[in-house]
């Protein structure tokens, strides 16, 4: 998603236009510790890049714990506008996705603390590592790190809601999804049923595979993907209807999606995005996902995909597999990715970035 991101940049705004950061985990894991707050050696790094190569915006992704608030000072220090795309919401849940114990949990975020996610050993399922981080993003706000940062960039209209209501500032919240490259639909023979994603509790896999272990074994399902409970997983649901793929590179999973007569995205938690639901309908394959946040922008219910509860899954699935209108439903899934296309959405980008520089510094 990145290397995608950039190289449409790179194209657009040319060659020597565009720089890039990626930090690597320090050579001895106790100097994270000391560094988790302030890495003052990527500040260096990030203020010489900056200084040196004229950069006028640094837009950020994920930069904890090795990069640490430091990019945003070193940025704004050495003259640049900051943006920082949110990827979770880890500056309101430690574990960044507001689940917990196989539910939607957003106690942090309703007592305005990060404590209680110490008390249950939300990052990492770790006591001592969630009271680090715990006590290093109560260090980033009291340092001021928002002041730092000139644009919040949400992905989705559900998730620029969810960011204003946690109490982040509205005039410096920006709408940029996700880009997938626009591709020719195959005219491929479309059957079964495919899961892409990590094999983890609160994405919903386990709802997933109780379900299928209650269809018809005509029903196949092709699920991609690896995690925490997959080995458990394939013990337990080892059917004849149901194929576990395992980890498989982009390019491998893309040949898969348009032989799927369905993708089915059954995540439990707050999706910031939902980059396998536009992926699949460029190719023109209809989605069935979970009716919980970003899924209700996504997915047009009877129209490009469906859209259910978790305990009508089921029924779900089945009707789908009989709808009439599959074919209407494939072609405006594939007009409703269109949107998404790299060139609508680094165009969206720049103008961004040509507003925050139009601002005084």
């Amino acid at each position: 998603m990145f290397s995608l991101e950039r190289e449409a940049l790179e194209r657009t705004l040319g060659p020597g236009q565009v720089f890039t950061l990626e930090a690597s985990s320090p050579r001895y894991p106790i100097s994270l510790v000391f560094s988790i707050f302030f890495s003052f050696r990527k500040y260096w790094r990030v203020f010489q890049l900056v200084k040196k190569s004229q950069i006028d915006v640094v837009h950020v992704h994920n930069f904890f714990p090795i990069l640490s608030a430091s990019v945003f000072f070193a940025a704004k220090h050495a003259g640049a506008k900051t943006v920082h795309c949110l990827h979770n919401y880890r500056w309101w849940c430690i574990n960044g996705n507001f689940f917990r114990n196989g539910k939607t949990c957003t106690t942090c975020a309703d007592k305005n603390s990060l404590l209680p996610g110490v008390r249950h050993g939300c990052y990492r399922e770790s006591v001592l590592q969630s009271l680090l981080a715990v006590a290093a993003f109560n260090f980033y706000r009291a340092i001021g790190v928002f002041d730092r940062i000139d644009a919040f960039v949400a992905m989705t209209h559900f998730q620029q809601m969810k960011l204003i209501a946690l109490g982040l500032d509205p005039q410096k919240i920006f709408i940029k999804p996700n880009m997938v490259p626009a591709v020719q639909p195959m005219s491929l023979p479309r059957k079964g049923y495919l899961y892409v994603g990590r094999l983890e509790l609160e994405k919903g896999i386990v709802l997933l595979l109780e379900t299928w272990s209650k269809l018809s074994p005509n029903f196949e399902l092709t699920v991609i993907g690896g995690g925490s409970i997959e080995k458990e997983l394939r013990e337990k649901y080892n059917q004849p209807n149901i194929h576990f793929k395992g980890i498989c590179s982009p390019e491998e999973t893309l040949q898969y999606m348009p032989t799927a007569r369905y993708t089915i995205q059954p995540s439990l938690m707050f999706e910031t995005f939902g980059l396998t639901i536009v992926e699949s309908m460029c190719m023109g394959v209809p989605v069935i996902a979970l009716n919980i946040g970003t899924r209700t922008e996504l997915v047009q219910d009877g129209k490009t995909g469906f859209l259910c509860s978790p305990e009508n899954l089921l029924e779900t699935i089945k009707a789908a597999d009989d709808f009439e209108g599959y074919e209407a439903m494939s072609k405006a899934a594939v007009e409703f990715a269109s949107s998404f296309d790299t060139t609508r959405v680094i165009e969206a980008q720049l103008s961004l970035y040509r507003k925050l520089l139009s601002q005084p510094q």
